[in-house]
């Protein structure tokens, strides 16, 4: 089974969520990190890590798909509500 973007997300989330030290690397030095996850970055891209905390929450908005898409085209490439939105619950 291929390891999707959105799992390999999720492990590196996960894996800086549990372990100090992987997540200063992580914020260290993003693109190197995504990476050695499996995650192809694009020659010349920049990997930007925004955290999360009680008082600030952030969106990752995606870059349009090429081509002009209808709305059930583009709910379907986004997802169940076209929306994807990483967040923490805080107790």
């Amino acid at each position: 089974m291929a390891i999707t973007n959105s799992t390999a997300m999720a492990k590196i989330i996960a894996k800086a969520w549990t372990d100090p030290e992987y997540k200063k690397r992580l914020l260290k030095d993003p693109a190197k990190i995504v990476k050695a996850e499996g995650i192809k970055v694009p020659k010349g891209s920049k990997v930007v890590i925004h955290q999360n905390s009680k008082k600030e929450m952030h969106l990752v908005l995606p870059q349009r798909p090429d081509g002009i898409l209808d709305e059930d085209e583009l709910n379907q490439r986004a997802g169940v509500h076209g929306v994807h939105m990483l967040y923490t619950c805080s107790s």
